[in-house]
């Protein structure tokens, strides 16, 4: 188990750190990648940065304040995730998937009571990528059974604003508390995006 845990520290993937950027990515603030775990009463207070990843078709990134990949969470209103979460590396190629979430890129079940204060931005120029999924909370909500989305905050601007000459994507969903769910049944109750009105950028 996981609880009662804080990050208090800036998570950062720095443009200067490697030449080509990690292809398979998952990260966050507290957990990169939860399978199995059982989590509650988490904070990630920390800014999380991408500022690369590899120029590669089969590249995927799953970003998140809290988590880049966990099992479903009730965080019984006391997991939240209060840093920015910034993508914007540039020049990029990435058909495996870009899942990005102020709590989570990607979960894989139930999700209930947590909270997001911190800002979710993809910027960058001249990029390419299919299945780039945004949102306040989650990015993804990747599952094949029925899914119960319950008392999600999102308090924060959720901005995709990505310029240059070449830009071309394809499946973009952005949302203020999901951006996408293909599960069998989705089931969402007392959610609320407040303060700040989700921006798209128009694409040429």
């Amino acid at each position: 188990e996981v609880e009662n845990c804080v990050n208090n520290g800036n998570i950062t993937v720095g443009s200067s750190s490697d030449v080509k950027g990690g292809r398979y990515n998952n990260i966050g603030g507290l957990i990169a990648d939860n399978k199995s775990t059982s989590v509650s009463n988490v904070v990630n207070n920390g800014a999380v940065t991408v500022d690369i990843i590899e120029n590669n078709s089969s590249t995927t990134l799953l970003l998140g304040g809290c988590f880049g990949t966990t099992v479903a969470l009730n965080g019984n209103n006391q997991t939240a995730n209060n840093g920015a979460v910034t993508f914007k590396s540039k020049g990029w190629t990435a058909t495996g998937g870009l899942h990005i979430g102020g709590v989570a890129g990607t979960i894989t079940g139930s999700l209930t009571n947590v909270k997001n204060t911190g800002a979710v931005i993809v910027t960058g120029t001249e990029g390419t990528g299919n299945k780039l999924f945004i949102g306040g909370i989650v990015g993804k909500v990747n599952s094949q059974e029925d899914i119960i989305v319950s008392g999600l905050s999102n308090t924060a601007e959720v901005n995709f604003n990505v310029t240059g000459a070449t830009r071309a994507y394809n499946n973009i969903c952005v949302g203020g508390i999901i951006g996408y769910s293909p599960s069998a049944a989705l089931t969402v109750r007392e959610c609320n995006n407040i303060d700040f009105p989700m921006e798209l950028s128009p694409i040429i």
